[in-house]
C-alpha cells in the first residue's frame, strides 16, 4: 500500500502538482514507519526534502533531510545499513538547496562532510572529488572570495584531465565556471581566455553531423553537445561585446544563431508567432547589436570632422622692421 501511495506521488510530483504530490508522500511516509521499514522512510524523506526543493520551500526541504540524517547517523540503522544508500544523494541534495537558500557557509560545511564521507568509502573515486573542489570553487565565488574560488578551481581541473582527458566536456564546464567568475570581477580578457578554451572543446566534442546537418523543425532531437556549444559561443560573444570587440561580438552571434537554428528547427519565417523564443531573441540582439556598430561609426565620424575644423596652420610672424633695430642700435 506504501508503495502504491508513493508511485501516485511521484507522478503527481512529475506533472508538478505539488500538494497532491505532497499529499500522496506524507501517507506513504506514515506507513512506512509504522511497519518500521527505515530503509523506505529514509527513502521518502529525501523525495519530500527534493519537492519542498522544487517548490522553493527550503527551510522545509532542509528539515526533511535533517531528519533523515539524523535516522541514518543512529547505532540502530547503522548496524542494519553500514553504508545507508540515502545518504550521500540526501547531504548532496542539502548543500544545493543550502546553496539555493543563499546560506553559503551552511553549503560550504555541507561540502566538507560529503568529503569526509567519501574518502571513507570503499567506492572512493577522485571524479568525485573533483565535483567537490568544483562545488567549493562554486561557492567562494557567490561569496566574492574570489581567490580561493580560482585555486580551487585550478584544483578541480588538475584532477579533471587526469581522469577525462584536457578535452572532455566536464573540463569545459569547469572552464566556463572559472569565465564567469572573472566576468563577475568584471575582468573580461580573463574570462575571455577560459571561455576560448571552453569553445574549443566544445567545438570538438560537438559532430560534424551533429552541427552541419539541420534538424527536422517538426520533431527536433535534443542535441546536448550541440546545445552547450551554442552555450559556450554565447559567452564569447557576450564577453567580446563587453571588452568593446562588437565586430567580433557580431560573428560570434551570427554563429550562434545558425546553430541554435538547427537545434530547433525554423519551419515558420522570421517575425511568425510560431518562431522559437531563442531565434527571436538572438535576431533581435544581433540587430541591436548592429545598431550600436551603426551608431559607433557615426560618432569616431564626428570626431574625425570636429578633428579636422580645429587643426589651424598659424605662421610665425617674427620679421622686423628697420626703423625697430635702429631704434636698439642708438
Amino acid at each position: 500500500m506504501g508503495l502504491a501511495l508513493l508511485e501516485v506521488g511521484v507522478t503527481y510530483h512529475q506533472l508538478n502538482k505539488y500538494y497532491k504530490a505532497e499529499a500522496y508522500y506524507q501517507r506513504a511516509l506514515s506507513l512506512f514507519e509504522k511497519f518500521g521499514d527505515m530503509n523506505m522512510v529514509t527513502y521518502q524523506y529525501l523525495q519530500l526534502a527534493k519537492l519542498y526543493e522544487k517548490m522553493g520551500a527550503y527551510e522545509e526541504a532542509i528539515k526533511q533531510c535533517q531528519k533523515n540524517l539524523a535516522i541514518m547517523s543512529s547505532e540502530k540503522y547503522k548496524k542494519k545499513n553500514p553504508v545507508p544508500r540515502d545518504l550521500l544523494p540526501c547531504l548532496w541534495l542539502l548543500e544545493s538547496i543550502y546553496e539555493q537558500a543563499g546560506n553559503y557557509k551552511k553549503a560550504e560545511e555541507v561540502i566538507h562532510i560529503i568529503l569526509e564521507e567519501v574518502s571513507k568509502g570503499k567506492e572512493f573515486h577522485p571524479s568525485i572529488i573533483a565535483e567537490i573542489y568544483t562545488k567549493t570553487a562554486i561557492i567562494y565565488t557567490k561569496q566574492g572570495d574570489y581567490e580561493k574560488a580560482q585555486s580551487t578551481f585550478e584544483k578541480a581541473i588538475a584532477v579533471q584531465e587526469v581522469i577525462y582527458g584536457t578535452n572532455h566536456p566536464i573540463v569545459a564546464s569547469t572552464y566556463t565556471q572559472v569565465g564567469k567568475m572573472y566576468i563577475e570581477r568584471e575582468m573580461y580578457p580573463e574570462a575571455r581566455k577560459y571561455f576560448q578554451q571552453a569553445l574549443g572543446i566544445r567545438k570538438m566534442n560537438a559532430s560534424l553531423k551533429d552541427v552541419e546537418e539541420p534538424l527536422n523543425p517538426l520533431n527536433p532531437p535534443i542535441r546536448d553537445e550541440t546545445t552547450k556549444l551554442a552555450a559556450a559561443v554565447s559567452d564569447m560573444a557576450y564577453v567580446c561585446e563587453k571588452m568593446g570587440n562588437l565586430d567580433e561580438a557580431l560573428e560570434y552571434r551570427d554563429w550562434e544563431l545558425s546553430l541554435v537554428n538547427k537545434i530547433h528547427g525554423q519551419s515558420f519565417s522570421f517575425g511568425s508567432t510560431n518562431t522559437h523564443p531563442k531565434l527571436t531573441f538572438l535576431n533581435n540582439t544581433i540587430a541591436n547589436l548592429k545598431q550600436k556598430m551603426e551608431e559607433m561609426k557615426r560618432e569616431e565620424k564626428k570626431a574625425e570632422n570636429l578633428n579636422q575644423e580645429k587643426v589651424v596652420i598659424i605662421q610665425p610672424t617674427t620679421t622686423t622692421t628697420k626703423k625697430s633695430k635702429d631704434k636698439k642700435k642708438k
